[in-house]
């Protein structure tokens, strides 16, 4: 019997934490949010997750000057990975213009290994268009060059 108090006192805490945790993304703002997925994205890179990268990237996506579709994308990811033994992504802080549900996203990034360039680090422009989907932000188009 002296462990239910305990046991209880334990859920209290949970369901508070849960109450906290629910509240402060529902009062997210549409930029904070999408700030987020860009950093799950880049988590998911650097964790050499192409499936997890791409949970963020829409169907009918668009991208780079081959026109690479969603699957090819992941792919392009997947070599990249492959027998890498680190990946490192930096990433300058976002502009980022909101046009209602859709967003445009200017980063710049210096990503450092992968499987064709591990012993140099190679820097990016990436402008990129993002729509939401289901309460979630999608990339639907990105481009990106050397700077």
């Amino acid at each position: 019997m002296g462990d239910k108090p305990r046991f209880w006192a334990l859920h209290a805490v949970y369901a508070i934490a849960l109450i906290f945790l629910l509240t402060a993304c529902a009062s997210e703002g549409p930029e904070a949010r999408l700030r987020a997925t860009v950093a799950a994205m880049e988590a998911a890179v650097e964790a050499k997750q192409p499936g997890d990268f791409v949970a963020y990237v829409t169907e009918d996506f668009s991208g780079g000057r081959e026109s690479l579709d969603r699957r090819t994308l992941r792919g392009v990811l997947a070599s990249q990975m492959i027998g890498a033994e680190t990946v490192e992504v930096v990433l300058s802080s976002p502009e980022i213009t909101l046009h209602g549900d859709r967003a445009t996203l200017v980063v710049d990034a210096t990503v450092l290994g992968g499987r064709y360039f591990p012993d140099r680090a190679e820097r990016l422009r990436i402008t990129s268009g993002w729509r939401l989907e289901d309460g979630e932000w999608r990339c639907y188009t990105a481009d990106w060059d050397r700077p």
